[in-house]
């Protein structure tokens, strides 16, 4: 029982040696597991609002226990180290990584496995829960307010003026990003922020120069 305990204690402190043995990787790979468990779940919360992917979640699972056992094959012989990196040299990964949050979880993964592999995993745990608490207060705190994209058409040309006097009025700011001019018709695409979004809305409704207005919620990384 001592001696359990005595390598759950090298596995959380560094103090693996040379000479890794089986249960050395057992327990290192154990610690990389439950990490990686962690980072799974982690990772399904923060990506809930975005494009979720559960085959690129299930990788960074992978990624770290992979990670995890080619650290410790590394440490057990220079000349692994140097077949390893050769092979690593040769590879070439060419999916695309859809967002730099993707990047981060990637980046993490493989930061623990490493620390689990070289027997630190104690700051594989302590990096966990640090940056899931960081993560936690930058995905709940927003400084600035969400931008919405309001699509309106409008009967006529010189009814210009009076739509984006409206759009002001309720609106901190406001960008046009499209605008079609025809004979009759005015139709504008324009992204706003603010939390009069429905005011605004239901204010042009009821404009007898308006035919019809839209207010479509997207996620922008853009600020103005």
């Amino acid at each position: 029982m001592d001696e359990i305990l005595e390598l759950f204690k090298q596995a959380l402190s560094g103090a693996w040696g040379r000479n890794v043995g089986p249960l050395e990787v057992v327990l290192s790979l154990f610690f990389a597991l439950l990490i990686a468990i962690y980072i799974y779940m982690v990772y399904q919360l923060i990506a809930k609002k975005s494009f979720y992917s559960k085959e690129y979640n299930m990788t960074l699972l992978g990624v770290c226990l992979i990670t995890t056992t080619l650290v410790i094959t590394i440490q057990s012989s220079l000349l692994v180290s140097l077949s390893v990196g050769g092979a690593l040299s040769i590879v070439r990964f060419r999916t695309a990584i859809k967002s730099s949050l993707d990047m981060m979880f990637l980046f993490w993964s493989i930061a623990v496995g490493i620390m689990c592999g070289t027997g630190v995993a104690l700051y594989a745990m302590i990096l966990s829960i640090v940056l899931t608490v960081v993560l936690y207060v930058l995905n709940n705190i927003s400084f600035m307010d969400p931008a919405h994209i309001l699509v309106i058409n409008g009967k006529d040309v010189k009814y210009e003026e009076e739509i984006l006097t409206c759009v002001k009025q309720y609106c901190k700011s406001y960008v046009v990003k499209s605008k079609n001019v025809s004979d009759k018709t005015l139709d504008y695409t324009i992204e706003i922020k603010g939390k009069r979004n429905d005011e605004l809305v239901n204010e042009l409704s009821k404009q007898k120069y308006i035919d019809s207005v839209s207010l479509l919620t997207y996620n922008s990384d853009n600020h103005f």
